[in-house]
Order: C-alpha cells, then sequence, then structure tokens
C-alpha cells in the first residue's frame, strides 16, 4: 500500500516524465527546422542534439523560452524526486501482521 506521500511523488516523477520528454522533443525539432539531421528516439545522440541545440540557440535571438537550460533542471528534479521517493520505501513501516 502506498502512503499518500509517495502516491503524490509518482504523480509528480510522472508528470517530470512527460514534461521531460516534450522538452526534449522541442529541441530535437528546433534543430531539425534549423538544418539538424537528428532523430526523436536515437536517445544515444541525445548530447549530440543538446550541443546543437545549444549552439543554434546562442547563435540567434530565438523567441520563446531557453530549453536547454530547462532540460537538465528537469532531469535534476527528476532524479531528486526517484531519490525521495525511494528514501520514503526504505523509511516506511513494514506492515504489522495479525
Amino acid at each position: 500500500m502506498l502512503t499518500s506521500t509517495q502516491t503524490t511523488l509518482l504523480i509528480l516523477i510522472l508528470l517530470n516524465t512527460i514534461f521531460w520528454f516534450v522538452t526534449y522533443a522541442r529541441m530535437v525539432h528546433y534543430v531539425r527546422t534549423n538544418g539538424g539531421k537528428v532523430t526523436l528516439f536515437s536517445f544515444n545522440l541525445m548530447f549530440p542534439v543538446i550541443s546543437e541545440y545549444r549552439k543554434l540557440y546562442s547563435e540567434e535571438i530565438a523567441p520563446g523560452t531557453d530549453l536547454f537550460r530547462m532540460w537538465p533542471i528537469s532531469i535534476s528534479v527528476h532524479v531528486l524526486m526517484i531519490v525521495w521517493l525511494m528514501l520514503t520505501f526504505i523509511q516506511s513501516e513494514p506492515p504489522v501482521p495479525y
């Protein structure tokens, strides 16, 4: 049985995963529209996409938000929430046998 804290953390981790994927997809789209040849699901090429996005974004004044800064923050928050969730499982009391 999950506690309310664990349930909340699972929901937040799911929402953060969706945000991470949408941010990454927007960066891939931005690189593609500016002449880069990348695919969305090649995660082994994730970091070259990020560096190319950063280079393209810094060369021109692009409208909107800087996804390069949001993406690592999203990953950091994601890792922190997963660690927090694991700690809640470790600290939770075992069920009392009847």
